[in-house]
């Protein structure tokens, strides 16, 4: 067991173990909030049963209604007519969108498939704690739109931003481990320089910035490395060996 950065413990998994990622070294899974001091206890309620027609004298209106931790952008139209947080509003059904964005910390398992720069092939893991920051570049870019009959969001944005996450995860750590040896990996001060590495990248990422999108910490927690690697190149050596 070795210690990571930010407090994480890490551990080094021999090829053959139950941990594996699956076809192509790679899977991205979102979690919902666990309790964390950042993130409320449970996933915040309707304050008032999104799409429950309220009809009055001369036109039909819904009423729509959020607490704390949602982000609600209201559009007539194409055009914005108000937008912020815990907001409780009547709307035209006819003529609305309704934007729903959550804002607390989330939690998501990025795990990847990436050489060093001696040609070895690592599934890494990292645990990863992300914020939206800014939902109105978020929603630009993401579709967090509702149905109004339910309330419920019309596609899956949360896979999106899986994927999202898992890509720019992908180019920082491919950059930081074709600098790096897997000698360097295994010692104490590669797994740091690795943790420290990647999420300064991800801080500085003009892409997450660009969506609105703030990495809270992440934290690599396991590292295999691949002893059948069909990545390396023919006559770069033995497939497996441990740094001395």
């Amino acid at each position: 067991m070795t210690s990571c950065f930010y407090g994480r413990s890490c551990e080094w998994v021999e090829s053959g173990s139950n941990a594996n990622p699956g076809p192509g070294g790679s899977r991205v899974s979102v979690l919902l909030p666990d309790g964390s001091p950042h993130a409320p206890q449970e996933e915040p309620e309707w304050s008032v049963a999104p799409g429950a027609p309220t009809y009055t004298e001369n036109s039909r209106i819904r009423r729509f209604g959020t607490k704390a931790g949602w982000y609600v952008a209201l559009f007539e139209h194409g055009q914005l007519v108000r937008s912020g947080e815990a907001l409780d509003f009547w709307y035209h059904p006819d003529a609305a969108r309704i934007y729903l964005v959550p804002l607390w910390r989330r939690e998501a398992e990025v795990e990847l498939l990436e050489l060093t720069e001696d040609h070895y092939a690592l599934h890494l893991s990292w645990n990863v704690h992300y914020r939206i920051r800014d939902p109105r570049l978020t929603t630009d870019r993401i579709d967090f739109s509702v149905s109004l009959d339910t309330g419920k969001w019309r596609t899956d944005p949360m896979h999106a931003m899986a994927v999202l996450l898992r890509h720019r995860f992908k180019v920082a750590a491919s950059t930081a481990l074709s600098r790096m040896p897997l000698s360097g990996v295994q010692g104490q001060r590669g797994w740091e320089w690795l943790d420290e590495s990647i999420f300064d990248a991800l801080n500085c990422d003009l892409v997450l910035r660009e969506v609105g999108v703030k990495i809270v910490a992440a934290a690599l927690t396991k590292l295999k490395l691949d002893r059948a690697d069909p990545h390396r190149p023919p006559g770069k050596g033995p497939f497996w060996r441990w740094a001395s």
